[in-house]
């Protein structure tokens, strides 16, 4: 299912956790990555799941947390106001964890994953919350009560009353797709017909604007399976790409660019939409446990891609300098496990700040934010 796809990334903070930058080797320019002091509110397990960056000083990213002795989850929401990150936890329950971040400006920021009611995962449920510049609120997706276990993968902000959300519900034939359309005040579900014999989950939304809207995810019917991209125009979601390709994110660049990239068996996979047409784009081979969780572009030639290498324990990562993808080393100076789980590109500038988890030989699972710049 697509929750393999979405592994949390993670990195390792040395003991100081100040700013350590490790040059990496050349493509058509090069990469430094700096290191930030990460906020650990939980005694047990501490993730980052996405991140959304509106400039150098304005920096959001989330994820969750738990506790050792009681196992209770937390949902952690983070905020870089130009020095330093401060936490803010806006939910508990026995299981719950916020996966994606998008919005259109500071005053218009959106979150959204799953909870639990019950230690029992399979009453999970879609959860999204707004910020408004001024506090967290949470809103009530539509969810009824033959749906359980289902979720909301990511969520795209484009406007102060207008967002969507995507993810899965379940149903007679198992996990299918799940669109939800925030409309001013309320959710709206899209309403997808229920598919015979079919599975499906949507893990990724790039929106351009409130009618061109593109969202990724995977199915399976009758022994085939494959990933596909689904577009919204404004009034209607369509089919655009279709493809046996192991796909697991995407993002999008105006007026109608966009790329997605996943990674199995040793390759990876990259297609690229230029605003009328789905091509592909050779990419480095890759250990073949290789997950890619997360993708952000500045431009054309400025594209930054991560996730993890489950077999060997570290950190991935490949840049597109708009000529060929290229794998780049990501520094584990301590040699913990870690997996990069998502990236978003500071507009006008260089960087990338990537978010994902670390896991040391010893002690608890903590965050990791990196600053990854590639010129």
């Amino acid at each position: 299912m697509s929750s393999a796809l979405r592994a949390r990334s993670l990195a390792v903070l040395s003991s100081l956790l100040i700013a350590t930058t490790v040059a990496q080797p050349a493509f058509a320019g090069s990469c430094t990555w700096s290191q930030l002091k990460t906020p650990d509110p939980g005694d047990g397990i501490n993730e980052l799941n996405s991140v959304l960056a509106f400039y150098v000083g304005n920096v959001w990213a989330v994820g969750d947390s738990s506790s050792a002795s009681t196992g209770a989850y937390e949902d952690v929401i983070n905020h870089w106001g130009g020095s330093s990150w401060t936490t803010q936890i806006v939910g508990t329950a026995p299981l719950t964890q916020l996966l994606s971040v998008g919005g259109s400006d500071n005053k218009n920021v959106w979150t959204a994953g799953f909870a639990t009611s019950t230690t029992d995962p399979n009453s999970a449920a879609p959860i999204a919350l707004h910020f408004n510049g001024t506090t967290w609120a949470t809103t009530s997706p539509v969810f009824m009560s033959d749906w359980f276990p289902g979720r909301f993968n990511a969520i795209a902000g484009i406007g102060g009353k207008d967002a969507w959300a995507v993810g899965f519900r379940n149903t007679m034939y198992g996990p299918q797709q799940l669109i939800e359309h925030w409309k001013t005040t309320k959710w709206v579900d899209f309403n997808i017909p229920v598919q015979p014999n079919a599975q499906s989950d949507l893990i990724a939304i790039a929106a351009l604007s409130g009618t061109n809207i593109f969202a990724l995810g995977d199915w399976s019917s009758n022994g085939q399976s494959g990933t596909m991209i689904e577009h919204y125009d404004g009034s209607t979601w369509t089919t655009s790409f279709e493809s046996s390709a192991c796909l697991s994110t995407m993002t999008a660049l105006p007026p109608s660019y966009v790329f997605a990239a996943g990674a199995c068996g040793g390759s990876t996979a990259i297609e690229f939409f230029d605003g009328a047409n789905w091509s592909s784009q050779p990419g480095p081979a890759v250990d073949p446990s290789t997950i890619v969780s997360g993708i952000s572009a500045r431009s054309l030639t400025g594209v930054f891609a991560v996730g993890q290498i489950p077999a060997t324990g570290q950190g991935f990562a490949m840049f597109f300098d708009g000529n060929a993808w290229t794998q780049i080393n990501v520094p584990n100076p301590n040699q913990d496990v870690r997996i990069l789980s998502a990236t978003a590109q500071v507009p006008r500038l260089t960087e990338f700040w990537t978010v994902g988890t670390v896991i040391p030989q010893f002690g608890m699972t903590r965050t990791l934010s990196v600053k990854p710049n590639c010129n």
